[in-house]
């Protein structure tokens, strides 16, 4: 975590790039306030000024949410995410935040349908996997929905960063599964991880397999002691 005069730095050096002059219609000067408006808001997020913070990201929405350009677009879904997330925060406590962080995330989802950048792709894949988890409390069948969606749209692609987003989905999947008692379909979904992952890609795939393995074993040990306790009282 970074030093309180160190964020405060941060934000007057965004303050003095929205400050400066240039022409507003200008593509370069359009990312750079762009993404002085993303970092201030996230320095404000560090120093726990959230309204504010979201306010930033909001405006990046409202100025550059139509743009096609390709800079800009990562900007204004990495915005979005960031307004998801502080609204996610207060969801916990406040239902009405947490429909809030659902609608902007959904918004993040459909602004990245058929987008092929591979950051967007990321955005869009971290917003199923919020909506699921936010959702799992009260609605664990529209968070499995979530992470169905996000595995069926970026199941089968090889970008290192969107491989740790399928392996992180598969083991909440299956863990989501057995909360409700569906040890079969769990224990099928630690299964596809393990297919899917058969050798080592790094230490955050391969943590999300540990943990899937584990809990996969778990459940074929109890599935096996019901097997012999029905049996043993024949």
């Amino acid at each position: 975590m970074e030093a309180p005069e160190e964020l405060e730095r941060q934000i007057a050096d965004c303050d003095a790039i929205l400050a400066a002059g240039g022409d507003a219609g200008d593509r370069e000067r359009q990312v750079d306030v762009a993404r002085a408006l993303v970092a201030k808001g996230v320095a404000l997020a560090g120093l726990g000024r959230v309204d504010e913070a979201v306010a930033c990201h909001e405006e990046v929405v409202a100025r550059f949410g139509d743009a096609e350009d390709l800079a800009l677009r990562q900007r204004v879904a990495l915005a979005l995410g960031n307004i998801a997330y502080g609204r996610s925060e207060e969801g916990r406590h406040d239902e009405g935040r947490r429909d809030e962080a659902l609608a902007v995330l959904a918004d993040v989802v459909a602004r990245g349908a058929g987008d092929d950048d591979p950051d967007i792709h990321r955005y869009v894949g971290s917003a199923f996997s919020d909506t699921a988890e936010l959702l799992h409390g009260d609605d664990p069948e529209s968070a499995i929905a979530a992470l169905d969606a996000l595995l069926a749209r970026f199941g089968d692609l090889t970008d290192p960063n969107m491989r740790i987003l399928v392996a992180a989905a598969l083991a909440r999947r299956g863990r989501y599964l057995e909360d409700q008692g569906r040890a079969r379909e769990a224990l099928a979904t630690y299964r596809d991880l393990r297919d899917r992952f058969p050798r080592s890609e790094g230490p955050y795939v391969d943590r999300h397999v540990a943990h899937g393995m584990r809990r996969a074993a778990a459940l074929a040990a109890r599935s096996a002691e019901r097997l012999r306790r029905r049996l043993g009282r024949r």
